[in-house]
């Protein structure tokens, strides 16, 4: 069967393929269509004469749509515009291979360059962009609880970086978690970039080594 299979797939040419466009099924299914689709059809169809008591989704359908499934759902509806709005700024010779990545394995490197879009997203009406946000500022809140449960104290939390000093629907999300943790914390929102910190710290250093 694999030599079978191997042989199917032998018969077509290597080619290259890019996914310009997001297109619908109905009104559930949100997908990226690559182009060109004839090299897949032709994939589809060796692979069927190969194996014709294998036919894609058991036949049900004369025409097999080459796609890439990103999302589910109706068309307009939080996980349409998350997902769109997310595939916006990925080159789209390399779509394809993006999405995988953001699927299989959601790393910082995978995700952090889209956090834009997941506020864009959230922006549009993405109800599931804005429960990401939430369950961030949860994160951020459980962090605090954390560290004074290990002694810290004080009651202002100062937050800093390039996420939350841009995207004000963090901080809110952010105060009104650290409040459910303690009614008194305040949350102050660096108004300088973070870098002038390191600045300032690394002047200490050097004035406490010359005075040495």
């Amino acid at each position: 069967m694999v030599d079978a299979l191997a042989a199917a797939v032998a018969s077509v040419s290597a080619f290259g393929c890019e996914f310009p466009v997001t297109s619908w099924f109905g009104e559930d299914v949100l997908y990226l269509a690559p182009r060109p689709d004839e090299p897949f059809r032709a994939l589809t169809r060796a692979v069927c004469a190969a194996f014709p008591g294998y036919l894609p989704y058991g036949g049900a359908f004369a025409d097999t749509i080459p796609h890439l499934t990103v999302g589910e759902r109706q068309r307009g509806g939080s996980a349409g515009r998350a997902w769109e709005t997310l595939l916006s700024p990925v080159d789209k010779r390399s779509r394809g291979v993006g999405v995988l990545e953001m699927a299989r394995e959601p790393t910082v490197e995978n995700w952090a360059l889209r956090a834009p879009a997941v506020f864009a997203a959230a922006e549009a009406g993405s109800g599931r962009a804005a429960a990401v946000i939430e369950e961030a500022a949860a994160e951020l809140a459980a962090l605090v609880r954390r560290l004074r449960a290990r002694g810290a104290v004080g009651t202002a939390v100062v937050a800093g970086g390039s996420v939350v000093t841009r995207q004000p629907v963090l901080a809110r999300a952010l105060e009104a978690q650290l409040r459910l943790v303690d009614a008194e914390l305040e949350l102050r929102v660096l108004a300088e970039e973070p870098v002038t910190g390191a600045l300032v710290l690394a002047r200490r250093l050097l004035g406490s080594s010359l005075a040495k």
